[in-house]
């Protein structure tokens, strides 16, 4: 007897072979029964036959579950920061005296530090403002 591999499920007993794979959005790990036996977490993304959810990128988020594309993995907005893989939500606002263009994953992105003659300033609506 062997247990049904990840990334397929087995729904049946006494069978010969592994069954399908899993469905896109949903992974399958070791005996799985049901071809959507997981729903794929906020932060992650489940392409067909998914052993486990696969997080997205630092810089992005993914909010909801059951996606199926790394596609589907949204840049992190202008004035905000993604400082980790697998995240449902932005980690937060940019730092003072730094600005963040999208998909940064750092508040404080040595790249984008205010320049000398500008002043940059995170405002409560979530808007960065780079003045002159």
């Amino acid at each position: 007897m062997t247990p049904c591999d990840e990334g397929r499920y087995c729904p049946i007993a006494a069978m010969s072979k592994p069954g399908d794979l899993c469905d896109p959005g949903y992974y399958c790990p070791l005996q799985s029964t049901n071809r959507r036996q997981k729903d794929c977490p906020p932060g992650n993304f489940c392409p067909t036959g998914s052993k486990n959810p696969t997080p997205c990128d630092p810089g992005t988020f993914l909010p909801g579950t059951n996606h199926e594309n790394k596609s589907e993995c949204i840049e992190c907005t202008a004035g905000m920061h993604c400082n980790q893989s697998g995240l449902g939500a932005e980690s937060g606002l940019c730092a003072e005296k730094y600005f963040c263009p999208t998909g940064q994953s750092s508040s404080r992105p040595a790249k984008y530090y205010c320049p000398p003659g500008h002043y940059c300033e995170v405002i409560l609506q979530f808007k960065l403002i780079f003045q002159t």
